[in-house]
Protein backbone atom coordinates (compact mmCIF):
# COMPACT_ATOMS: atom_id res chain seq x y z
CA UNK A 1 0.00 0.00 0.00
CA UNK A 2 1.82 4.02 -0.96
CA UNK A 3 1.94 5.90 1.99
CA UNK A 4 -0.86 8.37 0.31
CA UNK A 5 -3.74 5.45 -0.30
CA UNK A 6 -5.28 6.24 3.22
CA UNK A 7 -5.10 10.03 2.78
CA UNK A 8 -7.30 9.68 -0.15
CA UNK A 9 -10.62 8.47 1.72
CA UNK A 10 -9.71 10.52 4.81
CA UNK A 11 -9.63 13.26 2.62
CA UNK A 12 -13.07 12.86 1.28
CA UNK A 13 -14.62 11.94 4.62
CA UNK A 14 -13.77 15.55 5.58
CA UNK A 15 -14.80 17.84 2.57
CA UNK A 16 -18.27 16.32 2.33
CA UNK A 17 -17.60 13.39 -0.15
CA UNK A 18 -17.34 13.28 -3.76
CA UNK A 19 -21.01 14.90 -4.11
CA UNK A 20 -19.84 17.63 -2.34
CA UNK A 21 -16.89 18.67 -4.81
CA UNK A 22 -17.07 20.98 -7.90
CA UNK A 23 -13.51 20.60 -9.26
CA UNK A 24 -10.30 19.69 -8.35
CA UNK A 25 -6.62 21.07 -9.42
CA UNK A 26 -3.28 21.42 -7.69
CA UNK A 27 -0.32 23.45 -7.30
CA UNK A 28 3.18 23.32 -7.04
CA UNK A 29 2.32 22.01 -2.85
CA UNK A 30 -1.52 22.52 -2.14
CA UNK A 31 -4.24 20.30 -3.72
CA UNK A 32 -6.93 22.91 -4.41
CA UNK A 33 -10.63 22.21 -4.23
CA UNK A 34 -13.47 23.86 -4.91
CA UNK A 35 -16.54 22.37 -2.88
CA UNK A 36 -20.37 22.75 -2.93
CA UNK A 37 -21.21 23.20 0.48
CA UNK A 38 -17.80 24.62 2.39
CA UNK A 39 -19.62 24.22 5.69
CA UNK A 40 -18.21 20.53 5.05
CA UNK A 41 -14.80 20.82 5.33
CA UNK A 42 -13.41 19.80 8.97
CA UNK A 43 -10.84 22.05 9.06
CA UNK A 44 -9.71 20.82 12.43
CA UNK A 45 -8.97 17.24 11.29
CA UNK A 46 -7.44 17.66 8.36
CA UNK A 47 -5.08 20.27 9.50
CA UNK A 48 -4.04 17.04 12.17
CA UNK A 49 -3.43 14.66 9.80
CA UNK A 50 0.63 14.60 9.76
CA UNK A 51 0.47 14.20 5.97
CA UNK A 52 -1.60 17.06 5.50
CA UNK A 53 0.76 20.40 6.26
CA UNK A 54 -2.08 22.87 6.75
CA UNK A 55 -5.23 24.09 5.05
CA UNK A 56 -6.77 27.15 4.13
CA UNK A 57 -10.27 28.06 3.51
CA UNK A 58 -11.34 30.85 0.95
CA UNK A 59 -14.99 30.71 0.54
CA UNK A 60 -16.13 27.87 -1.13
CA UNK A 61 -12.83 27.13 -2.07
CA UNK A 62 -10.13 25.21 0.10
CA UNK A 63 -6.62 24.09 -0.12
CA UNK A 64 -4.91 21.49 1.52
CA UNK A 65 -0.93 22.13 1.63
CA UNK A 66 0.79 18.79 0.73
CA UNK A 67 4.35 19.48 -0.03
CA UNK A 68 6.26 18.90 -3.37
CA UNK A 69 4.10 15.11 -3.43
CA UNK A 70 0.92 16.98 -4.23
CA UNK A 71 1.29 15.77 -7.60
CA UNK A 72 0.92 12.08 -6.10
CA UNK A 73 -2.07 13.11 -4.12
CA UNK A 74 -3.69 14.61 -7.37
CA UNK A 75 -3.24 11.80 -9.34
CA UNK A 76 -4.52 9.50 -6.59
CA UNK A 77 -7.25 11.89 -6.05
CA UNK A 78 -8.44 12.02 -9.38
CA UNK A 79 -8.81 8.33 -9.71
CA UNK A 80 -11.13 8.38 -6.73
CA UNK A 81 -13.18 10.80 -8.37
CA UNK A 82 -13.44 9.60 -12.33
CA UNK A 83 -16.41 7.74 -11.24
CA UNK A 84 -19.94 7.87 -12.47
CA UNK A 85 -21.07 9.51 -9.21
CA UNK A 86 -18.85 12.64 -9.31
CA UNK A 87 -19.12 12.70 -12.94
CA UNK A 88 -22.87 13.29 -12.42
CA UNK A 89 -21.97 16.13 -10.27
CA UNK A 90 -19.80 18.03 -11.57
CA UNK A 91 -22.40 18.05 -14.73
CA UNK A 92 -24.95 19.25 -12.84
CA UNK A 93 -22.87 21.75 -11.18
CA UNK A 94 -21.57 23.47 -14.48
CA UNK A 95 -25.33 23.82 -15.30
CA UNK A 96 -25.84 26.33 -13.20
CA UNK A 97 -25.93 29.90 -13.87
CA UNK A 98 -22.20 31.26 -12.73
CA UNK A 99 -21.70 35.06 -11.45
CA UNK A 100 -18.71 36.91 -12.61
CA UNK A 101 -16.55 35.71 -9.65
CA UNK A 102 -17.13 31.94 -10.56
CA UNK A 103 -15.96 32.92 -14.27
CA UNK A 104 -12.84 34.84 -13.13
CA UNK A 105 -12.25 30.98 -10.87
CA UNK A 106 -12.48 29.43 -13.39
CA UNK A 107 -10.20 31.55 -15.45
CA UNK A 108 -7.25 31.32 -12.82
CA UNK A 109 -8.37 27.37 -12.54
CA UNK A 110 -7.37 26.69 -16.32
CA UNK A 111 -4.96 29.07 -16.43
CA UNK A 112 -2.87 27.09 -13.27
CA UNK A 113 -4.15 24.10 -14.86
CA UNK A 114 -2.52 24.40 -18.12
CA UNK A 115 1.19 25.74 -17.33
CA UNK A 116 1.78 23.99 -13.63
CA UNK A 117 2.41 20.76 -15.31
CA UNK A 118 4.78 22.25 -17.66
CA UNK A 119 6.80 23.55 -14.71
CA UNK A 120 9.04 20.91 -14.40
CA UNK A 121 10.33 20.98 -17.54
CA UNK A 122 11.44 24.48 -18.01
CA UNK A 123 12.76 24.18 -14.37
CA UNK A 124 14.62 21.12 -15.66
CA UNK A 125 15.71 23.00 -19.16
CA UNK A 126 16.58 26.19 -17.34
CA UNK A 127 19.30 24.40 -14.84
CA UNK A 128 20.75 22.38 -17.88
CA UNK A 129 21.65 26.13 -18.96
CA UNK A 130 23.21 26.45 -15.55
CA UNK A 131 24.90 23.72 -15.72
CA UNK A 132 26.62 24.30 -18.96
CA UNK A 133 27.37 27.64 -18.00
CA UNK A 134 29.57 26.40 -15.42
CA UNK A 135 30.88 23.49 -17.58
CA UNK A 136 32.14 25.43 -19.76
CA UNK A 137 33.41 28.47 -17.59
CA UNK A 138 35.12 26.46 -14.90
CA UNK A 139 35.37 22.87 -16.26
CA UNK A 140 36.79 23.42 -19.77
CA UNK A 141 34.18 22.09 -21.69
CA UNK A 142 34.93 22.69 -25.56
CA UNK A 143 31.33 24.45 -27.02
CA UNK A 144 32.24 22.34 -29.40
CA UNK A 145 31.76 19.43 -28.25
CA UNK A 146 29.64 16.78 -28.17
CA UNK A 147 28.85 17.37 -24.78
CA UNK A 148 28.38 20.82 -24.76
CA UNK A 149 25.57 19.77 -27.89
CA UNK A 150 23.89 17.51 -26.05
CA UNK A 151 23.14 19.78 -22.80
CA UNK A 152 22.51 23.06 -25.27
CA UNK A 153 19.74 20.52 -26.60
CA UNK A 154 18.63 19.75 -24.12
CA UNK A 155 18.14 24.12 -22.87
CA UNK A 156 16.62 24.68 -26.19
CA UNK A 157 14.35 22.24 -26.49
CA UNK A 158 12.49 23.17 -23.59
CA UNK A 159 11.75 25.99 -24.37
CA UNK A 160 11.62 26.16 -28.44
CA UNK A 161 8.82 23.41 -28.36
CA UNK A 162 6.80 25.04 -25.34
CA UNK A 163 3.55 25.05 -27.77
CA UNK A 164 3.63 21.77 -27.56
CA UNK A 165 3.83 20.99 -24.09
CA UNK A 166 1.28 23.85 -23.38
CA UNK A 167 -1.08 22.21 -26.31
CA UNK A 168 -1.18 19.16 -24.73
CA UNK A 169 -1.41 20.67 -21.10
CA UNK A 170 -4.26 23.18 -21.76
CA UNK A 171 -6.34 20.15 -23.80
CA UNK A 172 -6.14 18.44 -21.18
CA UNK A 173 -7.57 20.54 -18.82
CA UNK A 174 -10.57 21.66 -20.84
CA UNK A 175 -11.26 18.08 -21.12
CA UNK A 176 -10.42 17.02 -24.45
CA UNK A 177 -7.80 14.68 -25.86
CA UNK A 178 -4.66 15.83 -24.25
CA UNK A 179 -2.61 14.48 -28.08
CA UNK A 180 -4.97 16.72 -30.74
CA UNK A 181 -3.66 19.78 -28.29
CA UNK A 182 -0.02 18.45 -28.71
CA UNK A 183 -0.33 17.90 -32.12
CA UNK A 184 -1.82 21.41 -32.89
CA UNK A 185 1.51 22.65 -30.97
CA UNK A 186 3.63 20.33 -32.88
CA UNK A 187 2.15 21.82 -36.45
CA UNK A 188 2.81 25.62 -35.39
CA UNK A 189 6.35 24.94 -34.87
CA UNK A 190 7.06 22.97 -37.43
CA UNK A 191 9.61 24.23 -39.65
CA UNK A 192 7.22 24.65 -42.76
CA UNK A 193 5.01 27.02 -40.72
CA UNK A 194 7.08 28.55 -37.86
CA UNK A 195 8.01 31.87 -39.60
CA UNK A 196 7.45 30.95 -42.63
CA UNK A 197 6.98 33.69 -45.75
CA UNK A 198 4.34 33.91 -48.44
CA UNK A 199 1.89 30.86 -47.07
CA UNK A 200 -2.01 30.82 -47.85
CA UNK A 201 -4.54 28.50 -47.88
CA UNK A 202 -7.07 28.21 -50.42
CA UNK A 203 -5.65 31.86 -51.29
CA UNK A 204 -6.45 33.12 -47.68
CA UNK A 205 -3.10 34.98 -46.88
CA UNK A 206 -1.41 33.58 -43.65
CA UNK A 207 0.11 36.11 -41.62
CA UNK A 208 3.60 35.62 -40.66
CA UNK A 209 3.91 34.68 -37.20
CA UNK A 210 6.77 32.88 -35.08
CA UNK A 211 5.51 30.39 -32.59
CA UNK A 212 8.54 28.72 -30.62
CA UNK A 213 8.97 29.38 -27.54
CA UNK A 214 5.19 31.06 -27.59
CA UNK A 215 2.33 29.67 -25.49
CA UNK A 216 -0.68 31.96 -25.92
CA UNK A 217 -0.99 31.40 -29.59
CA UNK A 218 -1.65 27.27 -29.12
CA UNK A 219 -4.00 27.94 -26.23
CA UNK A 220 -6.01 30.13 -28.12
CA UNK A 221 -6.10 27.16 -30.52
CA UNK A 222 -6.76 24.92 -27.96
CA UNK A 223 -10.00 26.53 -26.78
CA UNK A 224 -10.90 26.95 -30.36
CA UNK A 225 -10.25 23.13 -31.18
CA UNK A 226 -12.32 22.56 -27.65
CA UNK A 227 -15.55 24.10 -29.15
CA UNK A 228 -14.91 22.43 -32.84
CA UNK A 229 -14.56 19.17 -30.57
CA UNK A 230 -17.92 19.45 -28.74
CA UNK A 231 -19.45 20.36 -32.04
CA UNK A 232 -18.19 17.22 -33.83
CA UNK A 233 -19.17 15.20 -30.82
CA UNK A 234 -22.98 15.70 -31.56
CA UNK A 235 -23.29 15.63 -35.14
CA UNK A 236 -21.00 12.76 -36.33
CA UNK A 237 -22.35 9.35 -35.73
CA UNK A 238 -21.23 7.21 -33.30
CA UNK A 239 -19.66 4.56 -35.89
CA UNK A 240 -17.42 6.93 -37.70
CA UNK A 241 -16.69 8.87 -34.86
CA UNK A 242 -13.64 7.19 -33.97
CA UNK A 243 -11.77 8.09 -37.33
CA UNK A 244 -13.59 10.81 -38.72
CA UNK A 245 -13.69 13.52 -35.50
CA UNK A 246 -9.92 13.89 -35.19
CA UNK A 247 -9.96 15.06 -39.06
CA UNK A 248 -12.26 17.46 -38.96
CA UNK A 249 -11.39 19.05 -35.59
CA UNK A 250 -8.00 19.86 -36.59
CA UNK A 251 -8.87 20.48 -40.67
CA UNK A 252 -10.74 23.29 -39.11
CA UNK A 253 -8.62 23.86 -36.30
CA UNK A 254 -5.62 24.37 -38.08
CA UNK A 255 -6.54 27.09 -41.06
CA UNK A 256 -8.66 29.15 -38.28
CA UNK A 257 -5.42 28.94 -35.98
CA UNK A 258 -2.89 29.99 -38.51
CA UNK A 259 -4.94 32.51 -39.82
CA UNK A 260 -6.49 34.62 -36.83
CA UNK A 261 -5.89 33.00 -33.51
CA UNK A 262 -1.85 32.12 -33.76
CA UNK A 263 -1.43 35.85 -35.12
CA UNK A 264 -4.04 37.27 -32.41
CA UNK A 265 -2.28 35.42 -30.00
CA UNK A 266 1.13 37.03 -30.88
CA UNK A 267 -0.08 40.27 -30.92
CA UNK A 268 -1.47 39.93 -27.36
CA UNK A 269 1.72 38.27 -25.97
CA UNK A 270 3.34 41.51 -27.44
CA UNK A 271 1.16 43.95 -25.41
CA UNK A 272 1.43 42.07 -22.38
CA UNK A 273 5.45 42.58 -22.55
CA UNK A 274 5.17 46.20 -23.33
CA UNK A 275 2.72 46.49 -20.18
CA UNK A 276 5.39 45.18 -18.04
CA UNK A 277 8.03 46.76 -19.79
CA UNK A 278 6.35 49.56 -19.45
CA UNK A 279 5.61 49.51 -15.52
CA UNK A 280 8.81 48.13 -15.05
CA UNK A 281 10.42 51.76 -16.85
CA UNK A 282 8.03 53.86 -15.09
CA UNK A 283 8.31 53.09 -11.66
CA UNK A 284 12.13 50.81 -11.91
CA UNK A 285 12.64 48.99 -8.86
CA UNK A 286 9.31 49.87 -7.09
CA UNK A 287 7.49 47.85 -9.82
CA UNK A 288 9.28 44.67 -8.35
CA UNK A 289 9.12 45.60 -4.59
CA UNK A 290 5.03 46.03 -4.88
CA UNK A 291 4.88 42.35 -6.83
CA UNK A 292 6.86 41.12 -4.28
CA UNK A 293 4.73 42.29 -1.62
CA UNK A 294 1.60 41.20 -3.16
CA UNK A 295 3.16 37.34 -4.21
CA UNK A 296 2.64 35.97 -0.43
CA UNK A 297 -1.60 37.13 -1.38
CA UNK A 298 -1.40 35.70 -4.64
CA UNK A 299 -0.14 32.75 -3.64
CA UNK A 300 -2.55 32.14 -0.78
CA UNK A 301 -5.64 32.76 -3.37
CA UNK A 302 -3.99 30.89 -6.54
CA UNK A 303 -4.45 33.72 -8.77
CA UNK A 304 -0.23 33.82 -8.75
CA UNK A 305 -0.86 31.14 -11.29
CA UNK A 306 -2.21 33.88 -13.58
CA UNK A 307 1.53 35.70 -14.11
CA UNK A 308 2.72 32.11 -15.84
CA UNK A 309 2.05 33.82 -19.35
CA UNK A 310 3.64 36.89 -18.92
CA UNK A 311 6.76 35.39 -17.58
CA UNK A 312 6.33 32.88 -20.25
CA UNK A 313 6.01 36.10 -22.59
CA UNK A 314 8.73 37.81 -21.49
CA UNK A 315 11.40 35.33 -21.80
CA UNK A 316 9.86 34.41 -25.99
CA UNK A 317 10.06 38.21 -26.30
CA UNK A 318 13.60 39.42 -24.85
CA UNK A 319 14.70 35.64 -23.51
CA UNK A 320 14.53 36.91 -20.00
CA UNK A 321 12.25 38.03 -17.26
CA UNK A 322 13.07 41.15 -15.37
CA UNK A 323 10.25 41.40 -13.55
CA UNK A 324 7.89 38.60 -12.27
CA UNK A 325 10.39 35.99 -11.25
CA UNK A 326 12.57 38.01 -9.40
CA UNK A 327 9.51 39.65 -7.66
CA UNK A 328 8.56 36.53 -6.65
CA UNK A 329 12.10 35.26 -5.63
CA UNK A 330 12.26 38.43 -3.19
CA UNK A 331 8.73 37.06 -1.60
CA UNK A 332 10.20 33.75 -0.91
CA UNK A 333 13.44 34.76 0.25
CA UNK A 334 11.87 37.26 2.38
CA UNK A 335 9.20 34.78 3.99
CA UNK A 336 12.17 32.62 4.65
CA UNK A 337 13.62 34.98 6.34
CA UNK A 338 10.27 35.52 8.56
CA UNK A 339 10.23 31.74 8.78
CA UNK A 340 14.22 31.66 10.31
CA UNK A 341 13.83 34.82 12.51
CA UNK A 342 10.20 33.48 14.63
CA UNK A 343 12.12 29.82 14.47
CA UNK A 344 15.15 31.58 16.55
CA UNK A 345 12.84 33.60 19.04
CA UNK A 346 10.27 30.56 19.75
CA UNK A 347 13.83 28.93 20.85
CA UNK A 348 15.00 31.76 22.65
CA UNK A 349 12.08 31.77 24.48
CA UNK A 350 12.26 28.40 25.27
CA UNK A 351 15.72 27.50 25.72
CA UNK A 352 17.12 31.10 26.29
CA UNK A 353 19.29 32.91 24.09
CA UNK A 354 22.06 31.52 22.13
CA UNK A 355 25.37 32.63 22.36
CA UNK A 356 25.46 35.35 19.08
CA UNK A 357 21.61 36.17 20.21
CA UNK A 358 23.08 37.30 23.52
CA UNK A 359 25.95 38.93 21.85
CA UNK A 360 22.83 40.73 19.78
CA UNK A 361 21.14 41.40 22.58
CA UNK A 362 23.96 43.09 24.14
Amino acid sequence: MGKYDDLIPFIFDNIGGRKNIISSNHCATRLRLKLGDASKFNEDKLKNNSLIMGTVKRDNEVQLIIGPDVDKVYSLFNKECNKSEFDNQVRQQKRRRKNLKSYGTSIVDFISGTFVPVLPILVAAGLVSAVLNILVTFFGVSTTSGTYTILNTVNNAGFYFLPIYIGYSAAKKIGINGMMGMFLGAILVHSAIDGVKGLSFFDLAIPITTYNTTTIPVIFGVLFMALVDKGADKVIPDAIKFFLKPLIVILITVPITLILLGPLGNVVGGYIVSLLGLMFDKMGWLSVGILGGLTPLLVMTGTNQALFPLVFAMMAESNYDSFVLPAMLAANVAVGAGALAISLQEKMLKNGPWPFQQALLE
